[in-house]
């Protein structure tokens, strides 16, 4: 059979424009299927929705944008997928309803978030950059951070240990982001006398130790001038400047943006199909 064509090649061939919308009466489920949304012009939707607790499953595309979106009957738990020009998301939410986990893409790099309302959030960054490696974050639930680290980008030596220089505001750091430091087991070895005075071990060249005290009874603070393999570094410059923090609260952002949408879409459908039911 066919719709404005003389030449149908299925068996409902329809040139144009179409929508199709039922509503199950004995469960008040609304299916929809529609080509060039009235709602949103230059898009197919593709749904079913419950419109008594606003949850369901959405299909939605257009020449740009493609995105997925599907709750559980108790709006505990979804999953959520949206693939827009330069990003690409994924949004998974448990059935506990305190904690989500994110996974998302853009130019800018790779990143996976995981957390908790009631405790805080545990992020890992893969940056698209040349001169910081993998990044860890840990928060707090009030968007303090407690922790955070730079893996490097280089080998190292053989024998040499990754060694962290504390928070960016401790004595010495500058104010730097925290690398771990590939660093020689010597340059950690810092010897406390009885008295709680520090001392270092040195050697001359024919071989003779001594010590040398070590005011502060610490390992010397993060040196890129000192320390050269770092993980910013190990790519032979010193730019400090890019920021992971800020490429996490962008990809946080583009989710909350796809949550927000979704939801908007998913309610004018509804509120469409229940008054096209009466």
């Amino acid at each position: 059979m066919g719709i404005n064509t003389v030449t149908p090649e299925k068996t409902l061939d329809v040139n144009g424009d179409f929508r199709s919308s039922k509503t199950d009466s004995s469960t008040n489920i609304q299916y929809l299927l529609e080509t060039n949304s009235i709602l949103y012009p230059g898009s197919n939707l593709a749904g079913v929705f419950n419109p008594t607790d606003g949850t369901g499953s959405l299909f939605m595309q257009n020449k740009n944008i493609s995105s997925f979106s599907t709750a559980t009957s108790d709006g505990s738990s979804g999953f959520g997928s949206m693939r827009m020009p330069g990003f690409n998301i994924a949004m998974l939410t448990s059935s506990s309803g305190n904690a989500n986990s994110s996974i998302s893409a853009d130019p800018n790099g790779f990143s996976m978030i995981s957390q908790d309302t009631s405790t805080g959030s545990t992020s890992f960054t893969v940056p698209n950059n040349i001169y910081v490696g993998p990044y860890f974050m840990y928060m707090d639930n009030t968007g303090t951070i407690t922790g955070n680290y730079f893996f490097p980008r280089n080998y190292g030596l053989r024998g040499q240990v990754l060694v962290t220089h504390g928070k960016p505001s401790a004595a010495g750091n500058g104010g730097l982001e925290n690398d771990l430091v590939w660093r020689d087991v010597a340059d950690l070895i810092v010897l406390k006398s009885p008295g709680g005075n520090c001392f270092k071990i040195t050697v001359s060249d024919t071989g003779i130790l001594s010590t040398t005290p070590d005011p502060d009874c610490m390992v010397d603070p993060f040196n890129p001038t000192t320390y050269s393999t770092t993980s910013r570094m190990a790519a032979g410059n010193t730019n400090t400047s890019a920021d992971p923090n800020k490429m996490i609260e962008e990809q946080k952002k583009q989710i909350e943006e796809m949550q927000k949408q979704m939801k908007e879409i998913k309610s004018k459908l509804i509120q469409k199909n229940t008054k096209n039911t009466k």
